[in-house]
């Protein structure tokens, strides 16, 4: 029997937060018939799979599915492929699901029947373990919005109907990082419902030891090619939004924090040369012009000036966003335009 909800929790290496995040969907208020959990073991090397067969032992309604290490995009990918819920939540191994969240979705959102569903998250620091009930701020077409609301990219804020991803064949790409980003706007760039509202039903962790914060050289490099890729997809959806400034300056954002890598990875000429034709012909027609990202495409496509004068941009962009010194530490600063 299908059920309304599946949760899909894709893993790697967070054996120790995996049962915090599992408890948690089983305090939502719903039956076992009512949703399903699908933890997607991402070639875990930490005792995570093995932890996440023991729990799903006790559930009739968890399976658990092992596959070499492909990536949190594939992980996701491979348990959207056997979801039956009405309705699908990603979430992340080291978060969790703050208590009678779903009971609250299914009774007093589910109803509205939209393609997808935008609610809130609390952060570490946060007291309370329970639901924070807000209010709906907008139900409607997911067009009329965006076009005048900034729109968070975060995945796990989001429910979106099964039938809504399979229709318009939504997939993640092959990315690490930034992957939220390409299926976010790949999915809002379809004609469907939306509905927004403030209601904070997810604990997000800032994991020092997560995909987003690691800091060794090889993965920051990673994750420029994963920005490359995210934003080709960018610039092939940016036609869809031309006239959406609110995407636009997320889109210019994601551009910029492309460079920001770039910045504060130790390259040799050779990879810049490579990384910088791949930029160059990502290009910025589709973005708004703000004179940084003009001068980061100017630079994109002379690397050899970029080279010459490395240090010297280093210091001016770290001074310019008031950053002490040239480490990576920096990367996850938001940029402020």
């Amino acid at each position: 029997m299908n059920k309304l909800l599946s949760t899909i929790v894709a893993l790697y290496n967070n054996e120790t937060y995996l049962r915090q995040c599992i408890d948690s969907l089983y305090r939502q208020g719903l039956s076992d018939d009512e949703f399903e959990v699908i933890i997607i073991d991402d070639g875990s090397t930490d005792g995570g799979g093995a932890l996440a067969d023991s729990i799903a032992s006790s559930h009739s309604n968890m399976r658990v599915v092992h596959q070499e290490n492909k990536g949190l995009g594939e992980a996701r990918n491979a348990g959207l492929e056997i979801a039956t819920g009405k309705y699908l939540h990603f979430i992340d191994a080291d978060d969790f699901l703050l208590a009678g969240s779903y009971r609250h979705i299914v009774d007093n959102l589910m109803p509205q029947d939209t393609d997808i569903m935008v609610l809130d998250n609390v952060k570490d620091g946060t007291c309370g373990s329970a639901m924070i009930p807000g209010h709906i701020k907008y139900v409607g077409p997911i067009r009329q919005y965006i076009a005048s609301k900034y729109m968070r990219v975060n995945v796990w804020i989001k429910l979106f109907k099964r039938s809504f991803m399979e229709i318009n064949g939504l997939k993640w790409p092959a990315v690490n990082f930034n992957e939220d980003t390409a299926i976010t706007w790949s999915a809002l760039r379809h004609d469907g419902t939306l509905l927004v509202s403030s209601d904070k039903i997810y604990f997000y962790r800032a994991n020092l030891h997560g995909i987003v914060r690691m800091r060794e050289v090889e993965h920051v490099k990673k994750t420029v090619n994963d920005l490359v890729t995210v934003n080709t997809l960018l610039r092939e959806y940016a036609p869809i939004f031309s006239g959406f400034t609110p995407v636009k300056s997320n889109f210019t954002q994601k551009y910029a924090m492309l460079f920001n890598r770039i910045l504060c990875t130790p390259y040799s000429y050779k990879e810049i040369r490579r990384i910088f034709a791949q930029c160059a012909a990502i290009g910025i027609s589709h973005l708004n012009q703000s004179k940084s990202v003009r001068i980061y495409n100017l630079l994109y496509k002379h690397p050899i000036l970029y080279y010459m004068f490395q240090r010297v941009i280093r210091a001016v962009y770290f001074a310019h966003f008031k950053i002490d010194d040239g480490s990576a530490d920096f990367i996850n600063r938001k940029l402020s335009y």
